[in-house]
């Protein structure tokens, strides 16, 4: 009897380190806007930022894979841009997109003949795993994926007649500035 109550008290133990290590092995990933809805005129780029947070309180995050789960339609994605940063425990790391700098989580490119109103939508899949340290040491070999809902909208360009209209307005108000100040 007593045999049977170390084995149960071993599987127990072995059970909730189980738990707690696995427990101690997540993230938080939110694709920037939160919302992840987007949108941009044929011919245009857009794109993503991100957070990232390790939940982790004594691994590190390392990231290894980005992907979408739906294809994307009339247009050209690239997550080339995104830099699979590694994450301190119990840290953030913010991105915003930023299409000069090349910068941010994914960007998505429109074919110039998008149809306006044309939507792709689905999620980010971010792999990553831990490890005991940042030199990646003690790395497990389980990965963990975290998912962020994604949409982007080919949206009309501004009415090139309202663009004309603000211009001359601009024109007409500095006009009528420099001529009551002369």
């Amino acid at each position: 009897m007593s045999k049977l109550c170390a084995v149960l008290l071993l599987s127990i133990g072995m059970l909730v380190s189980g738990q707690a290590a696995q427990a101690d092995s997540s993230f938080t990933f939110t694709a920037l806007p939160s919302s992840g809805a987007i949108g941009g005129a044929p011919g245009s780029t857009v794109g993503w930022g991100y957070s990232i947070m390790n939940d982790s309180s004594t691994q590190w995050l390392v990231l290894s894979d980005l992907n979408t789960t739906e294809s994307f339609l009339n247009g050209t994605p690239d997550n080339n841009i995104f830099d699979y940063p590694i994450i301190a425990p119990d840290q953030t790391v913010t991105q915003p997109f930023n299409a000069l700098a090349g910068t941010g989580l994914y960007e998505f490119t429109w074919n110039s003949d998008a149809p306006i109103g044309f939507t792709n939508s689905g999620e980010f899949d971010l792999t990553g795993f831990f490890c005991a340290d940042s030199s990646l040491d003690g790395c497990s070999a389980t990965n963990v994926d975290e998912y962020a809902p994604y949409s982007v909208t080919a949206t009309p360009e501004p009415m090139p007649l309202l663009l004309l209209c603000t211009g001359l307005t601009l024109c007409w108000l500095m006009r009528k500035k420099l001529t009551h100040s002369g």
